[in-house]
């Protein structure tokens, strides 16, 4: 670990994360999002329509208990990351490589839908691809479940990381450390302690040997201390490591823009369930809307039909005094057509029922006609004088000249050879 030590200016006060009490950037976008992630001693609100207008809001003790959030920062402690060499630079060939190696290694269960875990590529060189693997663990902590929020991730990837450094910071009270190389994280952990100890020292030695050895890194490596720490804790850590430390504040986080899979079971479970929620209530809106627009052309159909009404009433009541008229005079030529009309007459109505007689067989015995009322009586003789009788009939019926005529017989009366019979014509009303 020897190396230069370069000594970063020693603040006169403690670096400290933003209170509450500070003043959100002015000119930032009227539509906000509002995300959650774990300061140094607390859970902290945060609001922004981007990443410049960031600004704290409040402190809460649990995410649950945060209104409206989209995005949710996880604690270190609450995701295991793996650094994975991978021999090969084929991105197709990466997700089930990944899968597998996290499998042989323990952290990853067969039933991969049980572990939600997702990768990145941090690097790739000489036909080899580094990859940071991340992994939910079956004993998630219940507070991260926050059933509103659809977007998860490392807290400390809400924040710019350093080029190649060796990262400390405090979440919720306790230290946490990071390996980075070219800004991307590669190893992120709780180290488990408070305060800068020896114990620390001694995790933060054992990681950064790892990460040598195993070519996370490469060069020269430097320790930056993010957010509260004193010039004690910084001289301890440049003591213990032999290796530049310098201090920072705690930059105004903003969610990642690539979206995670990690997503706790309970939290993907209610978001489906949402999401079904909110398809059901879309159909239930269309259904609703082609309902009311059916209401509404019915109703227009009905208010057109309403006016053609009301347009024929006073088109009938205009011409009511023309229509009665007009009635009385047709009434009055239907009182004149026996007079007036040959088709009236007894003689013309006895000449036309004779020419569907047959020539031979039927006898008539009577012609009487009383008003539309005709009455035809006769007999027939022979072997069939039924028949004839009823060939006479149909003959009635299907001649034009008596189509005015509805004919009908009542049951003849049969003697032997002989049949007597009555027919009977009615003449419809003539309508005006």
């Amino acid at each position: 670990m020897a190396g230069t030590i370069t000594t970063a200016p020693t603040p006169s006060t403690p670096l400290r994360a933003p209170q509450p009490g500070a003043t959100p950037r002015r000119g930032r976008k009227a539509a906000e999002r509002r995300f959650i992630v774990p300061g140094e001693s607390e859970w902290e609100i945060w609001a922004g329509s981007d990443a410049a207008s960031s600004h704290f809001v409040a402190t809460v003790p649990s995410p649950k208990q945060a209104d409206a959030v989209t995005a949710l920062g996880l604690p270190a402690r609450e995701v295991v990351t793996l650094p994975i060499w991978l021999a090969t630079i084929d991105r197709a060939l990466l997700p089930e490589m990944v899968a597998l190696q996290c499998e042989k290694r323990g952290v990853l269960n067969r039933a991969r839908h049980d572990s939600p875990f997702d990768f990145e590529v941090v690097a790739q060189e000489n036909n080899e691809s580094l990859l940071r693997a991340q992994i939910l663990p079956l004993t998630l902590s219940p507070d991260v479940c926050a059933e509103e929020v659809e977007h998860f991730d490392l807290a400390c990837r809400f924040a710019p990381l350093p080029n190649q450094a060796l990262l400390l910071w405090r979440e919720l009270g306790v230290l946490c450390a990071a390996i980075t190389r070219r800004h991307t994280l590669v190893y992120a952990a709780s180290l488990g302690e408070e305060q800068i100890q020896d114990s620390v020292i001694s995790q933060l030695f054992r990681l950064l040997s790892i990460a040598q050895s195993e070519r996370w890194i490469t060069g020269t490596t430097e320790i930056v201390l993010r957010g509260t720490f004193n010039s004690a804790e910084e001289a301890t850590v440049r003591t213990g490591l032999n290796l530049p430390v310098r201090r920072e504040a705690r930059p105004a986080p903003w969610p990642t823009s690539k979206p995670t899979a990690l997503i706790p079971d309970s939290v993907r479970q209610s978001l489906l369930l949402r999401r079904k929620s909110a398809t059901l209530q879309k159909r239930i809106a269309i259904v609703a809307g082609i309902y009311l627009l059916a209401v509404a052309v019915w109703s227009g159909y009905i208010g057109w039909l309403t006016i053609q009404t009301r347009s024929l009433s006073t088109q009938v009541a205009a011409t009511a005094s023309q229509v009665q008229q007009l009635r009385s005079t047709a009434l009055r030529w239907n009182l004149l057509q026996p007079a007036i009309s040959p088709s009236h007459y007894p003689v013309e109505i006895l000449y036309r029922c004779a020419n569907v007689l047959p020539k031979e067989g039927i006898q008539l015995t009577l012609f009487e006609q009383r008003g539309p009322r005709l009455i035809l009586s006769g007999e027939s003789k022979g072997t069939d004088s039924l028949g004839t009788v009823n060939a006479l009939l149909k003959e009635l019926k299907a001649n034009k000249e008596l189509k005015d005529f509805t004919w009908t017989m009542p049951q003849p009366l049969i003697r032997d050879n002989a049949c007597k019979f009555q027919i009977e014509g009615t003449r419809a009303p003539a309508h005006p």
